[in-house]
């Protein structure tokens, strides 16, 4: 189960996070779409590292922020939601 919860987690808290910010987002699909996407790929990745990749990413998953405190998706959240907020912009 800790491979599954470690793709879910992040997701699930961005989701959260963005739920809570949402009357600041103004619904914008956008910025859901991207913000998770990201988070997703990210946890993905990180659990095929951790699980069956015996650390073949960890080279470049450690040069991330918080990584080492088990929060490294925080950045690519942030860079998704830095993009669906442009993206909104631009519609």
């Amino acid at each position: 189960s800790v491979p599954v919860l470690g793709m879910i987690y992040p997701v699930a808290l961005v989701l959260i996070l963005l739920a809570l910010c949402d009357h600041l987002i103004g619904s914008s699909r956008s910025v859901y779409v991207s913000t998770v996407v990201c988070t997703a790929v990210f946890s993905v990745l990180e659990t095929i590292n951790a699980t069956i990749g015996n650390g073949v990413f960890t080279v470049i998953m450690e040069k991330l922020p918080l990584y080492d405190a088990g929060v490294g998706w925080v950045i690519p959240a942030a860079a998704g939601f830095i993009l669906g907020l442009l993206f909104r912009k631009k519609s």
